[in-house]
């Protein structure tokens, strides 16, 4: 899809058009999907210039992840609840665009707040998956020439049994966990497009950076859809796994208080009856 084509937004608004060129937020730690709600905390002085522009325009944005490089940063940016917590948009890398993912969200600006220190919240929402081509800005922010990737359609009896699965496999993790919250069972149920499907998933599950940028990158929604499947099925396992071994470890814990009440019942008994300790268990 070339830039410049109208894009579906939500239901009940009008098509969004994307620049070929976008002011580009890059996000560390965190991954954006389209149709996800996603709320930035700004503060650095280039990225408050480039929220600025972009809201006297098109009011959209890039959001492109930074690419880990040690183990410290490869932690997802969810909160306890499986939430998108608040993202503190950082600064350009100083390697400029090289250490970015090779596709973002393309983002729209949905509201924007101004706090007394100069700093601003945005609550975005994606809109679109997009391919970094070209840097075309480094400073005082970023921008970069994109090509908006056109979402694919997933069909048959295949995408429906990976859905159903899929569906079905969230409601057990919600259900298994503490960290996800029992609306989004219905919000799942709801989602009627096989990508649209894997990339809220992408968004709530308990994934490495890595694993989330994966699934952005990756365009085929039945491939994305399998990869999140995979992750949850891992993730049940490890649960049931973590179950057995807590089950087992009572289990002992029981059998040894048992035990010992029991030796003291009977040093009680032994000590009523006047016959001596041997010290024999």
């Amino acid at each position: 899809m070339s830039a410049g084509t109208p894009v579906a937004h939500a239901a009940g608004e009008a098509n969004l058009e994307i620049p070929g060129i976008l002011p580009v937020v890059p996000l560390h730690g965190v991954v954006a999907y389209p149709h996800m709600m996603f709320p930035l905390v700004l503060s650095d002085p280039g990225v408050l210039e480039l929220a600025d522009e972009a809201l006297a325009g098109s009011r959209m944005i890039g959001l492109f992840s930074v690419r880990p490089e040690s183990p410290e940063e490869r932690s997802p940016g969810a909160g306890e609840d499986g939430t998108t917590r608040e993202v503190a948009a950082g600064p350009v890398p100083h390697s400029g665009a090289d250490r970015l993912t090779r596709v973002g969200t393309v983002a729209h600006i949905q509201k924007m707040l101004r706090f007394p220190d100069g700093g601003m919240r945005l609550l975005v929402q994606g809109v679109a998956r997009a391919r970094r081509t070209e840097t075309v800005q480094t400073d005082p922010f970023l921008k970069l020439a994109v090509e908006v990737l056109a979402p694919r359609a997933a069909r048959g009896r295949r995408a429906e049994a990976l859905q159903r699965n899929a569906v079905e496999l969230f409601q057990d993790l919600v259900d298994a966990t503490g960290y996800l919250s029992e609306e989004l069972k219905v919000v799942a149920l709801n989602i009627g497009e096989a990508g649209q499907l894997a990339d809220f998933l992408a968004a709530n599950l308990n994934l490495s950076l890595l694993d989330k940028i994966a699934l952005l990158e990756e365009e085929d929604p039945e491939v994305r859809l399998e990869k999140a499947t995979g992750f949850m099925v891992r993730e049940l396992d490890i649960l049931a796994l973590g179950r057995e071994i807590q089950e087992s470890v009572q289990s002992r814990m029981n059998r040894s208080l048992r035990e010992f009440f029991l030796r003291q019942q009977i040093k009680a008994i032994q000590a009523e009856l006047g016959v001596e300790d041997t010290g024999d268990e």
